[in-house]
């Protein structure tokens, strides 16, 4: 059975790695901010540390290993997001 403390750190882990491997530029900082949004206060030590641990390598090497499968992945994804804020904003004025 796993504490409380255990299950809060596989959560952090988790997010850690997501936020690493879908955003290829986001450094330990931004992933620190990241998982502040979410209520986990964490250093950007703990961040490097579970990336290393993981092998994922720093962000200025992450960005330069980009394809551009993933870059127009995330253009459709900006896109999306882009076309869902114009459809709120026109629910807003209505």
């Amino acid at each position: 059975m796993k504490t409380d403390r255990q299950e809060r750190m596989e959560v952090i882990r988790e997010l850690c790695v997501k936020f690493a491997e879908e955003k290829m530029g986001c450094g330990y900082s931004r992933i620190q901010g990241a998982l502040s949004n979410f209520g986990y206060k964490v250093s950007m030590t703990i961040v490097g540390n579970i990336l290393r641990a993981k092998g994922i390598i720093p962000s200025p090497e992450r960005g330069k290993q980009s394809n551009w499968t993933e870059h127009e992945s995330a253009e459709m994804v900006h896109r999306r997001c882009a076309r869902r804020d114009l459809s709120a904003g026109a629910l807003w004025a209505a």
